[in-house]
């Protein structure tokens, strides 16, 4: 987890939150002037309101696609075992 900074003992963001506010701000910035303008900046202050939940889905995502990498992974020895290739193997 990111160190807290400044005087207020903020989080400071992961590069990925910095690369998510970049492409938030920039719908918002070309929606200026529209009535989606409003809907846009709504959805950077639900963003910005709760860093935690934020960071607890990303790591449940992480581990979610981590796990089925790892199937996957353990499919493919399976299917490539030479002592059992030719022959059918449960999954």
């Amino acid at each position: 987890m990111a160190k807290a900074s400044g005087p207020t003992q903020r989080i400071a963001w992961t590069a990925e939150e910095e690369v998510e506010f970049a492409a938030l701000f920039s719908v918002a910035w070309a929606l200026k002037g529209t009535d989606a303008c409003r809907a846009a900046i709504e959805t950077i202050e639900q963003w910005n309101d709760d860093p935690l939940w934020r960071r607890a889905q990303l790591v449940v995502a992480h581990r979610a696609a981590e796990r089925a990498e790892i199937e996957r992974l353990v499919r493919l020895l399976r299917a490539t075992d030479p002592a059992t290739i030719g022959r059918k193997v449960a999954a």
